[in-house]
């Protein structure tokens, strides 16, 4: 929440750098899109729908924090429905993430008094890029092993093997509901976030 904090009055600091101030914009703009996208009735509908689905299955390691699961399973799987429909958008995406120089990122974490991260922040920066995580989100092994990272992140146990089973299954019964909600819901979602 503390970067959040800083990314939030960053607009009121003056910066010499045309590269920094579109970063410090751009990094406003993903966190107001997250907070719209995050209270709008398509999220709150459909992670509701999710953590359903999740209480149906039997799980070994996952018997709490189903709302917040569903929370990160809906994000993966609206990226992996996307990718799957427009295959060049991790192209795009990744492509954008290699123009971007690492003295530009030091400078604006230094400019929200940040600078003693910068360091840590590049290295998973440069593997975030080339690993590059997103292209497999179709597999769903791959898909879970991100979920599980992401789940490991809040001090929870492993999936066991037993979880990453049901998991598939909750996989396969959110998909093509999930591809539904792509073809009739999203579109109503972007107006409306673009009228925010």
């Amino acid at each position: 929440k503390d970067i959040r904090v800083r990314h939030r009055h960053i607009a009121a600091m003056a910066s010499s750098s045309e590269v920094i101030n579109h970063i410090n914009e751009g990094i406003l703009r993903h966190l107001e899109i997250d907070r719209l996208f995050h209270t709008s009735s398509f999220f709150k509908q459909n992670t509701k729908k999710i953590t359903t689905i999740l209480k149906q299955h039997s799980f070994e390691h996952i018997d709490k924090y189903f709302f917040f699961l569903s929370h990160i399973l809906i994000e993966l799987m609206l990226d992996r429905l996307l990718i799957k429909q427009h295959p060049k958008l991790t192209e795009q995406f990744y492509l954008s993430l290699d123009k971007i120089e690492e003295k530009y990122l030091e400078m604006h974490l230094k400019s929200i008094n940040f600078v003693e991260h910068a360091k840590g922040f590049n290295l998973f920066f440069n593997q975030f890029r080339r690993v590059q995580y997103l292209k497999g989100y179709i597999d769903n092994e791959k898909l879970i092993f991100a979920l599980n990272r992401i789940w490991g992140r809040i001090g929870q146990q492993s999936f066991s093997r037993q979880d990453k089973k049901e998991l598939n299954g909750v996989i396969s019964e959110i998909e093509s509901e999930i591809e539904s909600i792509l073809t009739n819901e999203v579109p109503i979602l972007f107006k409306e976030l673009i009228k925010q």
